[in-house]
């Protein structure tokens, strides 16, 4: 079984790029006192890996047959922009308060990822056989 595909490639790349240049922004706009722009670039943020996401998630999912390649992409989006942050911090390239702000982040993203992976675990329980989507297989 393939999981990880060109698609899943291209995405942890085009996530690393993504999130240097938000953490680059946020930073610049923390340490300039200019928090009327930081929602607008977290939006921005958001939007650009949703879209990106969804553009090369169909495509990885048409790659592999198995169910839930959402899950990949969460799992890799989560490490790659907890690495570069972490890396980030390390550096010293982080404002102030961006410490903090960054490590709260992971620990709820965490949360949130481990309730991805055990709503994954029970769905594919339920809802495959062997893997692949009962519904692929039958249509």
């Amino acid at each position: 079984m393939k999981i990880i595909t060109k698609f899943l490639i291209w995405w942890a790349v085009s996530v690393s790029i993504l999130t240097i240049i938000f953490r680059t922004s946020m930073s610049y706009v923390i340490t300039n006192e200019l928090y009327n722009l930081a929602w607008p670039i977290a939006i921005i943020f958001a939007v650009s890996l949703f879209i990106l996401g969804w553009f090369l998630g169909k495509r990885h999912s048409i790659n592999i047959f198995t169910y839930g390649s959402g899950l990949h992409f969460h799992i890799t989006d989560y490490i790659c922009f907890g690495i570069i942050s972490e890396l980030w911090i390390y550096f010293g390239l982080s404002a102030n308060s961006e410490e903090q702000i960054t490590h709260n982040l992971l620990i709820f993203w965490g949360i949130g990822l481990l309730a991805h992976i055990l709503i994954f675990i029970i769905k594919r329980k339920f809802n495959t056989i062997k893997g692949v989507d009962k519904l692929e297989i039958f249509d």
